[in-house]
């Protein structure tokens, strides 16, 4: 959206972000890549932008440790020379990230000086996260010292404040320090224990950085996709410039030839006569052949299109049927785990030999919804119900396109009754055929939109549903849209009150008839 726009303040942001995450995902050489395009372009209006927001010092000490972490330490310390924050209350950040640069380069000495500042600074400004990173850290340099006592203390004041903030990447490393800790003290027994909790972490962030990685793809093919967009558009234009040069020298030919041969006798100028009207009836034939041409590769297009936004889908909602499995496993659910994946095994059946065709029958469809409000039931221990009417449509002679109510109802299920305590949820699907479309609404007795967005937090109410986004995409490759002939549509219920009681979607979907 922001490369469309052309929006500088937009790409710069976005390009940061993706550098953060990929460097979460520790692939570092790609987070340095995006560091260094945003750097590239902040003029001194975007920096002004940063610099009225407070972040400037930390996106040029992420960009700086990007450099130490794929060891290439010089340019770390040319960048930490120009970036040396002049006013005080950054000293400690830059402290801790010099600090971390020493420590990679075996100064150790240098690198617990470092700390010891940093931590100083971050606790009289109570910057809780730099407080338990800048634990860990020291915990590891007196580890590396062979000061294990004193790395014990460290380590478990930082584990404490990871274990209170739920943050797991450094969860793990305080577990990772305590096994290597109790190890240098011979504890074998502990060493285990420690090190056992550290796999189990350490699985949890590989799950979380498969996420990140799933977006990053996401993210390259989206921009791919921009890419071949702009390709077929100028191979457009380069055809259609070709053309009307060749129209127009063939005309000037013609105007020519006709100059030149009309001073000839009677018959000679009948036979050119002739041949102009040959030549013009073949020109017709020419621009006929390229619209027809210029029409099916626009239609090949969209069919192109179609199947890369069914192809983004089948991730994302694969994606949240592994991690539901994964999370029985953890939980040593066996008896759960077994019955979800037999049900899952049915569905991932239907969905990959139904997600490759346009359009399946409605009966077959709303067999795999029903399956998938299964499987969630299952997840979210029976806290909620489901029933789907269905009026004047024969379901096996009515086909619509594959998959596509399904994150509607994962949106409901999620936001609507995922946060509902003191009720059973329920969602109510009626599908009702006019006129070669089919009305479909989706109701639940959910908390509503506007609370659903203070529950998931300020920031996580910014975030679309990408199954709902591409759904809608969806619709619009299926047919084009005639006033309200197709679309979406939301609707917020109230009780006399005015308190949220739920939500319901009428979606308006083209369908075929065998």
């Amino acid at each position: 959206i922001a490369l469309k726009a052309g929006n500088k303040f937009w790409i710069a942001n976005a390009l940061w972000g993706l550098a953060e995450l990929y460097t979460l995902i520790e692939d570092y050489p790609n987070a340095l890549h995006y560091y260094a395009r945003v750097r590239e372009m902040s003029d001194e209006e975007v920096k002004q932008d940063r610099i009225h927001t407070d972040t400037e010092i930390w996106f040029e000490m992420e960009f700086t440790e990007a450099f130490s972490l794929v060891n290439q330490f010089d340019s770390a310390w040319h960048y930490y020379r120009v970036f040396k924050p002049v006013h005080e209350e950054y000293n400690s950040v830059y402290q801790v990230s010099t600090g971390e640069c020493y420590f990679l380069q075996g100064n150790f000495q240098q690198a617990l000086e470092n700390f010891r500042q940093g931590l100083t600074g971050h606790l009289e400004r109570n910057y809780v996260y730099e407080v338990m990173r800048t634990l860990l850290d020291l915990a590891k340099v007196y580890l590396a010292l062979n000061k294990p006592a004193v790395a014990l203390e460290y380590v478990r004041n930082g584990l404490q404040i990871a274990l209170q903030t739920h943050v797991n990447r450094y969860i793990r490393d305080g577990y990772k320090i305590l096994s290597d800790l109790y190890d240098r003290l011979q504890r074998p027994d502990s060493s285990n224990y420690f090190f056992r909790k550290y796999t189990l972490f350490k699985e949890a962030v590989l799950n979380d950085q498969a996420k990140g990685k799933f977006a990053a793809y996401d993210f390259e093919q989206r921009i791919a996709l921009m890419n071949k967009e702009k390709q077929i558009q100028d191979t457009r234009l380069q055809n259609e410039t070709l053309f009307k040069n060749f129209l127009i020298g063939s005309i000037g030919i013609l105007i020519l030839s006709a100059i030149v041969f009309s001073r000839n006798i009677m018959l000679k100028r009948r036979h050119e006569a002739r041949r102009h009207e040959l030549a013009e009836n073949e020109l017709r034939i020419q621009k006929l052949e390229a619209e027809k041409s210029k029409a099916e590769l626009m239609q090949q297009r969209s069919e192109l299109e179609m199947k890369a936004l069914r192809a983004q889908m089948n991730p994302h909602f694969i994606f949240n049927c592994l991690n539901a499995i994964n999370r029985f496993i953890i939980g040593n659910d066996a008896e759960k785990a077994s019955d979800y994946l037999t049900k899952f095994a049915k569905l991932i059946r239907m969905v990959l030999e139904k997600s490759s065709k346009p359009f399946i029958p409605l009966e077959e469809d709303l067999y795999c919804l029903q399956l998938y409000m299964d499987l969630e039931a299952i997840r979210f221990e029976n806290s909620f119900v489901y029933e789907i009417h269905c009026y004047g449509t024969d379901q096996t002679q009515v086909m619509i396109p594959s998959l596509l109510l399904q994150p509607f109802v994962e949106n409901a299920i999620w936001h609507g009754l995922n946060p509902v305590k003191d009720r059973t949820g329920k969602i109510a699907i009626t599908l009702e055929l006019e006129n070669d479309l089919l009305h479909c609404t989706i109701c639940d007795n959910g908390i509503g939109r506007e609370q659903s967005a203070k529950w998931k937090g300020d920031r996580e109410s910014l975030r679309k549903s990408l199954g709902i986004e591409l759904t809608k995409r969806r619709l619009q490759l299926t047919g084009p849209l005639q006033d309200d002939a197709m679309g979406v549509t939301f609707q917020d219920l109230k009780d006399e009150t005015g308190k949220n009681t739920g939500t319901c979607v009428q979606i308006k979907i083209p369908v075929k008839t065998i």
